[in-house]
């Protein structure tokens, strides 16, 4: 990771900007940042000083940054962008969406999985409507016989 000098005169100070989705790094913000949340309790950020900002959301109360990490989970990276992608392009085909329980994993099952014609087919559910299955344990959690 390259550092960053901070010129304590200007207040710049780098933060990691973290993918909402699977946390991995995805950018980099400079300048003191604000945090806030909106009445639907969504989070906010924004430079300070941003008074442009303040304008468009009125009714939000802003605090400052203080986190040691300097890590912000914001958007989602390029790799869940395009994973994402292909989950829709997979959910028209008659994919359907599963996760797991235990571990929280979430993901696509093809749609010529046998899996996901019988779920389709018992919950009467056509594509491209969107459908999924939750599993207790998946693979990863279950002892393999040997």
């Amino acid at each position: 990771m390259t550092k960053i000098p901070i010129d304590k005169e200007r207040g710049i100070d780098p933060h990691v900007i973290t993918c909402t989705r699977c946390g991995k790094e995805h950018g980099l913000s400079l300048g003191v940042l604000m945090e806030g949340t909106d009445a639907e309790g969504n989070k906010h950020y924004k430079n300070k000083g941003d008074y442009k900002y303040d304008r468009d959301h009125p009714y939000i109360s802003w605090e400052e940054i203080t986190d040691p990490t300097r890590k912000i989970a914001m958007g989602i990276c390029t790799d869940c962008e395009d994973q994402l992608a292909k989950f829709d392009e997979e959910l028209a085909k008659g994919g359907i969406f599963f996760k797991c329980e235990q571990c929280t994993t979430t993901g696509m099952i093809i749609g010529s999985h046998p899996l996901a014609i019988a779920t389709r087919l018992q919950l009467a559910v056509v594509a491209p409507n969107p459908v999924g299955v939750e599993f207790a344990t998946c693979e990863e959690h279950t002892p393999q016989d040997e």
